[in-house]
């Protein structure tokens, strides 16, 4: 369930990438060699880190043309596909990862010869080693193959030519399977980085724009029901179905973001089962809780950047912790439906991964500003 709904956005992204070339975009190629750690968030770590990390990162994008409104109004954004492969530290116990994801690299500064980007991604990871009770016991870390992949890196980019440039930078990385499967602490990767990137064609300029000179996005009711699956405890190995049911309204305060507020009701079948397979037996009740949460969306196109964070405020059982909070994807379909891919924490540590579908509508028609200027 992991992979196919991280799989879905990457066709996504890749079927975007595709519908561009009839307009003029930039294509590039960029490989970085990566040098880092594994941070030690859990004790056995410290003691089972036999050596640093080493990585190579292939990145296949395309920077849209100005023509686009959206590309426009994110001063030409490059987006594509990632492939990264590397070592987590020990061989023996850990073994390496393999990830494929999607990625968006927002410029933050520019001059001629000179950018400042940072760059987002979310896809998937296989690991070569995962948890077993008698053959692999030591890995606390992660216990499934396919996992969820999160990356953000900040880079600078030199130019050395109108087609080569230099990268370097530095970034962190996480993989997770959400507490689908324990036990998974999860890992954290810090790492440095140098490359070098290739425009297939040449680099275009970059025109930054004024964001008070575009729409300000319109105001947006949205309802969403969600579903995965969880791991009660290391010893059941039962999976568990979970599901929640989230409404919220979403203010547009600019033509890139939108502030919110919501209800979210959920349920979990994993609640006070104890540790043994499906013993005790709860009662329904005992699976629901109701919480609130207030939201940041950022809009590129038909995707939207998900943020939440909530607290809950109605229950029986009470919460592994007061306050969650959710990071997502989704993509939008047509004019009123959507599905989407989030990871639910409580504090650091993840509970569980989810994907869904929505609907939305919006409260009223913005004011149309003719013209985008750019400087």
């Amino acid at each position: 369930m992991i992979s196919k709904g991280l799989l879905s956005f990457i066709i996504v992204f890749i079927f975007l990438a595709e519908s561009s070339y009839a307009q003029k975009d930039s294509y590039t190629t960029t490989v970085k060699y990566h040098s880092g750690i594994v941070l030690p968030h859990h004790q056995s770590i410290t003691y089972l880190r036999k050596s640093g990390i080493e990585a190579m990162e292939i990145n296949f994008g395309f920077i849209p043309s100005r023509e686009r409104k959206w590309a426009a109004l994110y001063n030409q954004p490059e987006i594509g596909l990632g492939l990264y492969h590397g070592n987590l530290g020990n061989d023996k116990v850990w073994g390496n990862v393999t990830s494929v994801f999607p990625y968006i690299n927002f410029h933050l500064y520019k001059k001629a010869w000179f950018h400042l980007t940072n760059q987002l991604g979310l896809g998937v990871a296989y690991n070569s080693k995962i948890f077993d009770a008698t053959k692999n016991y030591k890995n606390t870390l992660i216990s499934s193959r396919i996992n969820a992949f999160f990356s953000y890196s900040l880079n600078a980019e030199c130019s050395i030519s109108s087609q080569w440039q230099l990268i370097a930078g530095f970034g962190v990385k996480h993989i997770s399977n959400g507490a689908s499967k324990k036990p998974n602490s999860g890992i954290n990767l810090l790492t440095s980085h140098f490359g070098i990137k290739y425009a297939l064609n040449k680099r275009p300029e970059i025109a930054y724009s004024k964001l008070k000179n575009h729409t300000k996005l319109e105001n947006e009711y949205s309802i969403t029901w969600n579903h995965g699956e969880t791991q009660a405890k290391e010893n059941d190995l039962h999976r568990y179905y979970i599901s929640n049911l989230s409404a919220n309204y979403a203010i547009g305060i600019n033509a890139k973001q939108r502030l919110g507020f919501g209800l979210d009701l959920f349920y979990n079948e994993a609640t006070n089962r104890g540790d043994w397979n499906l013993e005790p037996k709860t009662e329904f009740e005992d699976r629901i809780s109701q919480g609130i949460h207030i939201s940041h969306d950022l809009i590129i196109s038909d995707f939207t950047l998900m943020i939440q964070l909530g607290f809950y405020t109605l229950y029986k059982t009470e919460p592994e912790a007061a306050i969650y909070s959710r990071i997502g994807l989704r993509y939008n379909i047509g004019q009123h439906f959507f599905t989407n891919f989030n990871l639910k924490a409580h504090g650091g540590k993840a509970q569980n991964l989810e994907w869904g579908i929505g609907y939305r509508f919006k409260k009223k028609k913005n004011k149309h500003i003719p013209s985008i200027k750019t400087k």
